[in-house]
């Protein structure tokens, strides 16, 4: 069952609870189990129950198991579309709210610094409409790919994470930066974004950039409060002609 994770010895946690009620000879009933069968991961669903003879020496489990590979990746793959966006394969807006109380009870306890970095791409609809919206569904995934890539190379790699909201709007929670360090980091971004035209260069015309607004949270303010600041900053930055960094007031 183990696979060859037993050489290894680093087993995977559902192995350690089978394991644990075989040594304690216990029932156990339903218990899902992921197991390793010529390289490929299966999961299978176990019962068992200890033999115990009619001198109450113990003789081993009876059980019974079954295949349930098929409905463990179905529900699997629904979890992930109600959690992610499929073109970008980014966190989306439900992802969002669940990170956002997280980050603001991490604010709250450790009194730390969390900032949003609203992103809008400029002129999007003019790519769709130019050039395809297979064109521009790449330029999101690249979009996407650069952002992905930015959160991860910041400093407290994972205290970063890149949202895509909808459309060509896109949205990081950083935390525990300082404003300078956030609007810095913000900066490289909007550069990095507006390199992406650079991968379509047989599209002629195609230019890509973003305007990016930043809130800093403020302690004891709601953290819809900063995001709508972030949001207008943004709006500001799109209004003062675009692929521009503003800070919200």
């Amino acid at each position: 069952i183990a696979g060859s994770s037993w050489d290894e010895g680093d087993f995977e946690g559902s192995l350690h609870e089978l394991a644990d009620h075989l040594k304690a000879r216990q029932s156990f009933s339903n218990l899902l189990v992921r197991v390793e069968m010529v390289g490929t991961r299966r999961w299978w669903e176990l019962s068992g129950t200890p033999i115990i003879d009619e001198l109450g020496n113990y003789q081993g489990f009876r059980g019974v198991g079954s295949d349930v590979t098929e409905q463990r990746e179905s529900s699997e793959k629904i979890e992930f579309l109600a959690r992610y966006d499929t073109l970008t394969q980014l966190p989306n807006r439900r992802m969002l709210n669940e990170a956002l109380g997280e980050a603001l009870a991490h604010a709250d306890r450790w009194r730390s610094r969390c900032a949003f970095l609203m992103i809008d791409l400029d002129r999007f609809k003019a790519i769709n409409d130019t050039f395809g919206h297979g064109v521009g569904d790449h330029v999101l995934i690249a979009a996407a790919d650069t952002i992905r890539d930015w959160c991860s190379r910041l400093s407290g790699s994972g205290d970063h994470q890149g949202f895509r909201l909808g459309g060509e709007e896109f949205l990081v929670l950083t935390r525990g930066l300082t404003e300078t360090q956030v609007s810095d980091a913000a900066e490289a971004l909007r550069e990095s974004l507006a390199a992406i035209g650079n991968q379509f260069a047989d599209h002629d015309g195609l230019n890509v950039s973003a305007s990016i607004g930043v809130a800093a949270w403020r302690f004891s303010e709601p953290l819809d409060d900063a995001l709508l600041r972030s949001d207008e900053a943004c709006y500001a930055a799109k209004d003062s002609g675009r692929n521009q960094v503003r800070r919200a007031v």
